[in-house]
């Protein structure tokens, strides 16, 4: 398992020169002038073309690209055009409202997803598998976006349950950070009415991120379940007279979540990404709204150290699924 994890760290080295490659050439191609934005748009020609010379825009690509490199091995993902901060101490100060948002999603994702889509295959045809199906079929149909303006809509200004946005109420004290999680640290802090407080603001933007990927993870769960159900030795422990709940629940379900488990790895990234627009809709002051209003002003620096800290993050939670296969399946090896 080790030499496994060294190779996989290893290939990963490879991954991001080649990620690194595609956002600096992406970003090189793409319309806009980032000195233009710098300077401002009534800044004059010779305003324009220092600002240019200072950020080396005028050496060729090859020369920029060496530069970016090297700044990104000392851990210089290179500095906001707009707010003149480095890039890296804003995606440390946005990045734990953003994993907060998706840890929470991701709970209800595997809570919701496995639960449907284990009763849906224990009852065929039934009105759960029905109840399945049809939240799959429209979870996965409709927009982030969409879903979230609805949520407002109904459930804060129809029905007044759950605020419009943001990670707390206006005028209450954020906790004292210790992991950046408001929910987290307000317990530590011992706090109960701050706890109750972010975790109001955060169930609706956590349940319309987690929306399309728990109607896929129910359909995955359910079809890897059936799978499983009909295999031999599901059969021979019936036929031993083993309790259908041993069965099910000790003896199938660990062997149908292979399939599913190869997906949520997968979702942590999406689900960072998804992020953008969910953030934007509820004023979540996250990685993906700090990454909306950059592309919105075509801050590079902003957009590149986005979407390079989302790869990292993706890469690694799929390391971590590998890693867990092990410990599902022993018969797994590397």
């Amino acid at each position: 398992m080790q030499r496994y994890i060294f190779r996989r760290l290893v290939f990963m080295v490879f991954v991001m020169i080649g990620i690194s490659l595609v956002l600096f050439t992406v970003n090189y191609l793409l319309p806009g002038d980032p000195a233009q934005v710098a300077a401002g748009w009534q800044a004059g020609p010779e305003q324009v073309e220092a600002i240019r010379k200072r950020m080396g825009l005028d050496k060729p690509a090859h020369i920029q690209y060496l530069t970016y490199m090297r700044n990104l091995l000392r851990g210089d993902l290179g500095t906001s055009i707009l707010s003149r901060r480095p890039v890296l101490s804003d995606i440390k100060s946005y990045l734990p409202a953003s994993l907060e948002l998706v840890f929470a999603a991701m709970l209800l994702n595997v809570l919701v997803g496995f639960t449907l889509g284990v009763f849906s295959a224990l009852r065929p045809g039934r009105l759960v598998d029905t109840i399945s199906r049809f939240f799959s079929t429209l979870g996965m149909g409709m927009p982030l976006f969409w879903v979230g303006l609805l949520g407002q809509l109904l459930l804060s200004y129809k029905l007044d349950l759950l605020p419009f946005g943001g990670r707390l109420t206006p005028g209450v004290t954020p906790p004292d950070t210790i992991t950046g999680f408001y929910t987290i640290d307000a317990l530590l802090a011992r706090d109960l009415p701050l706890f109750k407080d972010a975790l109001v603001h955060m169930l609706m933007p956590a349940a319309v991120l987690a929306l399309p990927e728990a109607a896929v993870t129910s359909r995955l769960m359910r079809s890897s379940m059936l799978d499983v159900l009909l295999q031999d030795y599901v059969r021979t422990a019936r036929a031993k007279g083993l309790r259908e709940r041993r069965i099910v629940w000790v003896h199938a379900l660990k062997n149908a979540l292979l399939v599913p488990l190869t997906m949520v790895g997968m979702q942590v990234g999406w689900m960072l990404s998804g992020s953008l627009l969910v953030e934007s809709v509820f004023s979540w002051a996250g990685l993906g709204f700090f990454a909306y209003h950059g592309i919105y002003m075509r801050d590079f620096p902003v957009i590149m150290g986005f979407t390079f800290v989302m790869t990292i993050i993706f890469v690694f939670s799929n390391l971590l699924v590998d890693i867990l296969y092990r410990y599902i399946d022993p018969r797994i090896t590397f």
